[in-house]
């Protein structure tokens, strides 16, 4: 009993948030885990059209086995694109230069933040960035952070204190946007 409320509660939550692209399922089949490519799978998929905002989804199909998901695209650190920075989906590009810091995007994925509010905020604001454009679905409060950070940098130079008035605001949208890239939400 308790593992069907789950599963409504996780399938109610999933349908409040839209659609959920997806690369690969894997089925049960009470012995072992298999790709999960039959007919029903499918059907069933484009039926209910879910979405889980970039997170993994389990459910069990009625007269059929339980089902893993993984979406098409999940957020990313700032770590992560760093050090993958032939992933990087356009309209950015590594080696492009970083507002008026007057270094590339990657060289200030690279900088110490080390109390510098201005870096604290690029490295999230730049895997915020990347994973928009890789596809990942960005709620508004983000969203709205996205944009009055892209006009903020582009007045603002490293470096700025954290306990400053810009400072703090800085680090409070570094926290929220910390967030959207850890968890997708």
């Amino acid at each position: 009993m308790i593992k069907k409320i789950i599963l409504i509660l996780i399938l109610f939550n999933i349908i409040i948030y839209g659609n959920l692209e997806r690369r690969k399922c894997w089925e049960w089949d009470g012995n072992n885990w298999r790709l999960a490519d039959t007919f029903f799978v499918k059907l069933f998929l484009k039926v209910t059209n879910l979405n889980d905002s970039c997170n993994k989804l389990m459910w069990r199909i009625p007269y059929f086995n339980i089902i893993i998901c993984e979406p098409q695209v999940r957020t990313r650190t700032p770590g992560y694109w760093k050090t993958h920075p032939e992933e990087w989906p356009p309209p950015y590009h590594p080696d492009d230069i970083f507002y008026l810091s007057g270094e590339t995007y990657l060289e200030v994925l690279w900088h110490p933040p080390r109390g510098d509010a201005y870096y604290i905020l690029a490295h999230q604001f730049i895997a915020a960035l990347l994973n928009k454009a890789s596809g990942c679905p960005v709620p508004n409060d983000v969203e709205e952070i996205l944009i009055e950070a892209d006009l903020w940098f582009q007045v603002m130079r490293p470096p700025i204190k954290p306990n400053s008035q810009e400072g703090k605001k800085a680090v409070k949208w570094a926290e929220r946007l910390d967030v959207y890239n850890n968890t997708g939400r």
